[in-house]
């Protein structure tokens, strides 16, 4: 089977729960910035071809904005990782890859 022809790692369904469960965290809030894209949109946007934001690979990838409302406690932990390290964690805890681009977190299934 070519590897087009996959089926997809997760349903759009366990995507959003998985992405909601990492958003119920006391420590961040998170603000979507992308979802599911034409493949138009996707090219606008400067996204891959096998991007899993296109609809033709199921919209599953998501950007966020991680805003970090408890960042003291983690300095006041003495916690040997700081707050991105243990969000991206967090996300690979729920089967999410997940890759601090800067401005936004990608969120995409694991292994895709």
């Amino acid at each position: 089977m070519s590897e087009s022809r996959l089926p997809p790692p997760l349903t759009l369904a366990e995507l959003v729960e998985r992405v909601r469960c990492l958003a119920a965290s006391p420590f961040w809030t998170l603000s979507e910035t992308s979802g599911g894209r034409s493949a138009s949109r996707n090219k606008l946007v400067g996204g891959s071809d096998r991007s899993w934001h296109c609809w033709a690979r199921g919209g599953l990838a998501r950007d966020v904005v991680v805003e970090f409302d408890f960042d003291w406690a983690f300095r006041q932990s003495g916690a040997d990782r700081g707050p991105m390290e243990v969000f991206l964690h967090s996300a690979s805890n729920l089967g999410l890859d997940a890759v601090d681009e800067g401005d936004h977190v990608h969120l995409e299934p694991s292994g895709s």
